[in-house]
């Protein structure tokens, strides 16, 4: 007869070893989440007409991958427009963003400038900016310069603490600003 003592031992024993066996699965089934793997492996190969063989093979693989949009390719350019219309909103650091690779964030992270498009007042002499970069804009406090804002007035914003963000228009006084969409 078996101790009862050893049940527990011998089911976690079990559990055990049948995660194990599936984690080794799971690794073998994976494909290199590297698109560009199969390039660097062609570049061991030492036969020219065998390495340009393995070269055509990968290129294509590469092709298929780009036209199944498993892969998608960006230039430095197109980040950039990406996170200019991100500014504002809290968003992941992923390199996909061209996050920068020691966590520090990139001088345009910082700050966005640009032109008023359409405004509307809001109660408490508040605004809500539509930018020409389609983002809308509302000031959390009320504005404080010596005239109102009007269409095509030039627009300052800066990352501040905690999150939040300062507005300014010409030389007037920041006033405290949140992204609205």
């Amino acid at each position: 007869m078996q101790n009862p003592a050893k049940r527990p031992f011998l089911a976690f024993t079990f559990i055990l070893a049948m995660t194990a066996s599936s984690i080794t699965l799971a690794e073998e089934k994976a494909p290199s989440s590297n698109p560009l793997a199969p390039l660097n492996t062609c570049r061991a190969i030492t036969d020219p007409a065998q390495r340009v063989a393995c070269y055509d093979s990968a290129i294509d693989q590469l092709n298929a991958a780009v036209a199944r949009s498993d892969v998608t390719v960006v230039d430095k350019a197109s980040v950039k427009e990406a996170r200019k219309g991100l500014f504002g909103f809290s968003i992941p650091r992923l390199r996909i963003f061209g996050a920068e690779k020691d966590g520090a964030e990139a001088p345009d992270d910082k700050a966005l400038s640009a032109m008023i498009k359409a405004l509307r007042p809001l109660p408490d002499g508040r605004y809500r900016f539509t930018l020409d970069t389609d983002a809308v804009w509302e000031t959390t406090e009320p504005y404080q310069g010596t005239r109102d804002p009007v269409v095509g007035d030039k627009i300052a914003l800066e990352k501040a603490a905690l999150g939040s963000y300062f507005l300014k228009i010409g030389r007037f006084r920041p006033t405290r600003a949140r992204r609205v969409n």
